[in-house]
C-alpha cells in the first residue's frame, strides 16, 4: 500500500515473529533499561505430517516450501529462547487441530479455535503463570 508516497507493507513478508526486531529495538530506545519479560504470542500451528510416499519435485511443490519458509516462526523462537534467560521469555503458540484462516469469521471455526486455545491454557497453565 502507497500512502504518502511510502511505501507499507504487512510485517510478515518481512518476519512473521518479529520478537527479534522487537528486542533490538527496545535495546536501541532503552539502551539502559534491562529486559524484564518478553512473550511471543503465536497464531497456532499445525503439527506437521510426514507423507510416506511424497509427490516428485514440483513447481506447486517448490512453491509451497516456499511459503512454508516464510511464514515459518519457530526458528526466531528457538534462537531467543537460546538468548535470553528462562524467566525472562516465553513463547504461547498453541498447536491447533487445523489450520485457521486469520481473517474467519465462521461460528464452527471460531468455536473449534475456543476449544483449541482452552486445550493449551490447560496443558500449559505452569508456563502461563510463570509469564504473569
Amino acid at each position: 500500500v502507497i500512502l504518502d508516497n511510502l511505501v507499507h507493507q504487512d510485517g510478515g513478508v518481512l518476519m512473521n515473529n518479529p520478537t527479534a526486531i522487537a528486542l533490538h529495538e527496545a535495546r536501541q530506545l532503552w539502551p539502559k533499561n534491562h529486559l524484564q519479560c518478553i512473550i511471543s504470542v503465536g497464531n497456532g500451528r499445525v503439527m506437521s505430517k510426514v507423507d510416506p510416499e511424497p509427490e516428485p519435485y514440483s513447481w506447486t511443490s517448490s512453491v509451497d516450501a516456499i511459503i512454508d519458509s516464510a511464514t515459518e516462526t519457530e526458528t526466531t523462537h528457538y534462537c531467543i529462547s537460546d538468548l535470553l534467560p528462562t524467566n525472562m521469555y516465553f513463547r504461547l503458540n498453541p498447536y491447533t487441530s487445523q489450520v485457521y484462516p486469520l481473517d474467519t469469521n465462521k461460528p464452527d471455526l471460531i468455536e473449534k479455535m475456543r476449544r483449541d486455545a482452552k486445550l493449551y491454557i490447560r496443558r500449559n497453565r505452569e508456563k502461563i503463570d510463570a509469564a504473569v
